[in-house]
């Protein structure tokens, strides 16, 4: 019974003055290699879905599971705002005039609160692929405001033009 298991178990506890069985974790080094190679692993299943190696590191970035990675390959509006993303960084470090243009086609693409968000993960992740380039964190630092704007209920459009311009 539940009763007589607690009875042996308690005076297990008071005769050897511990408890009858060793409680360990895995270790620190194992967590991490273990996380590792469940992040390679959903790069491969992203590469292996025909994503582009480049895409898929974001999608990884982004993907909180395997399920939910797969969820972000199926879905085109993420496929777009993903080439959208891309192009509106690398055209934000050549030209700012033309990522100024640029900005219409985020916008189209993201009319919905939550697709906005994920314009902005993006961009932050887009961005952050640049890290040697000395705009980098002055344009980290704008997307960040603009973020921070838009989550005041300003526009996506004016946020994403002020981060251009400012």
């Amino acid at each position: 019974t539940t009763t007589a298991a607690i009875t042996v178990f308690m005076k297990t506890v008071v005769r050897e003055r511990k408890i009858p069985f060793e409680i360990k974790a895995a270790s620190k080094e194992e967590v991490n290699a273990k996380g590792w190679e469940a992040i390679l692993e959903m790069g491969k299943q992203a590469e292996e879905a025909g994503v582009l190696k480049t895409q898929a590191e974001i999608l990884v970035a982004l993907a909180k599971t395997p399920q939910h990675l797969e969820k972000l390959i199926q879905d085109k509006k993420v496929e777009e705002l993903l080439q959208a993303s891309e192009r509106f960084v690398a055209t934000l470090f050549k030209d700012t005039d033309t990522a100024y243009l640029e900005v219409n086609e985020l916008v189209k693409l993201a009319p919905e609160k939550s697709e906005q968000e994920l314009a902005f993960q993006l961009l932050t992740l887009y961005l952050s692929k640049h890290l040697e380039r000395k705009q980098t964190l002055v344009y980290l630092e704008k997307a960040y405001q603009a973020q921070q704007m838009w989550k005041s209920n300003v526009s996506f459009q004016n946020v994403l033009e002020y981060m251009v311009v400012s």
